[in-house]
């Protein structure tokens, strides 16, 4: 399968370089695996590496436990023999919010497709997000149960869906499929203009964000906190958002509700040509991506911590030309 993305609306000659590697990409169809005599402790990592190539992209730590230990947990076995068919999504990256949102609920969604969606287990550590239960009551999923995090489990049958595509890149239709399932009911029209502040997080901030939110509150846009959000109400939010500024964080995530034909602008790290997640997410949903490059706070700093600076001159001819395009 060829995936071909969509240049930036506002792309320069001299950034070619910075998108050229990800404009067209090619992956394995969707596939889903069914496993037998499985057994994985509280977190789902696999008891043992395997040799399935499959399986070692999805999580290639291996666990080894005694016989003393594993006869010591033979109740959780016991549990797990009782139930129905089982299918896990997730991996060793699903308890942050994007991961959650553009790994995981696409291979949900498959498996809802393929009628094999029965009974879903999940990893302790993802018992504390509370998006996780929610998003999934969006989907229907109501059988599902989390792990304890120091037990073994056995499992006589398991459904795996692979990775649609490796992380940060996607396969479209599953995507828009995905967003339509999830915002089905909110049918308002797009209006709003919104900027996701990150100066409650411990990295990537905009270094003078005060100059920034000051240009754009003049020009209507509202400034949101998305940790402050629960999962329903950043559904909602976003489901109404017509333009969409942030710079590269978890919050852009949420550009999965946004509707098609609405603009997003991400502020990203000047010399980074590798975070481009939001990017290819913006082109699978069929959103207009609009970009500004950012000086780092500190030269040399890496792109996934660096704070940037803001040429607040240039940022508002950038927000310009995204409100004039769509007009």
């Amino acid at each position: 399968m060829i995936v071909r993305i969509t240049k930036p609306v506002n792309i320069k000659g001299e950034d070619v370089w910075i998108f050229s590697h990800e404009l067209e990409k090619e992956f394995n169809d969707p596939q889903i695996l069914n496993l037998n005599n499985v057994i994985l402790n509280g977190d789902l990592n696999f008891e043992k590496k395997t040799n399935n190539n499959l399986l070692l992209s999805y999580n290639c730590k291996s666990f080894k436990t005694s016989l003393q230990q594993k006869i010591k947990q033979i109740i959780n076995f016991q549990f797990c023999l009782k139930l129905r068919r089982y299918f896990i999504i997730t991996d060793d990256w699903s308890n942050a919010y994007f991961h959650w949102l553009t790994d995981c609920l696409p291979r949900l969604v498959l498996l809802q497709e393929k009628g094999k969606a029965q009974f879903l287990i999940l990893p302790a550590n993802l018992k504390d997000k509370s998006y996780i239960a929610e998003s999934l009551d969006f989907l229907g999923i109501n059988n599902f149960t989390f792990l304890k995090k120091d037990n073994w489990y056995y499992f006589k049958s398991l459904t795996f869906p692979v990775h649609l595509a490796p992380t940060g890149n996607y396969h479209d239709e599953t995507m828009r499929k995905l967003r339509s399932k999830v915002t089905q009911n909110l049918q308002a029209e797009p209006a709003l203009k919104v900027c996701i502040s990150r100066s409650k997080a411990s990295r990537r901030k905009i270094a003078n964000e005060n100059e920034v939110l000051t240009l754009l509150s003049g020009m209507g846009f509202k400034t949101v906190f998305c940790e402050d959000l629960s999962f329903l109400e950043q559904v909602k939010l976003f489901s109404k958002v017509k333009y969409l500024v942030s710079n590269h964080g978890a919050g852009l995530s949420n550009m999965l509700f946004m509707p098609q034909g609405a603009s997003v602008l991400e502020l990203r790290k000047s010399d980074d040509d590798h975070s481009n997640c939001y990017f290819s997410l913006a082109s699978s949903l069929n959103l207009r991506y609009f970009y500004l490059k950012c000086s780092p706070s500190n030269e040399g700093e890496d792109s996934h911590t660096a704070n940037i600076i803001v040429d607040v001159e240039q940022f508002s001819k950038e927000i310009t030309e995204m409100i004039n395009d769509c007009k």
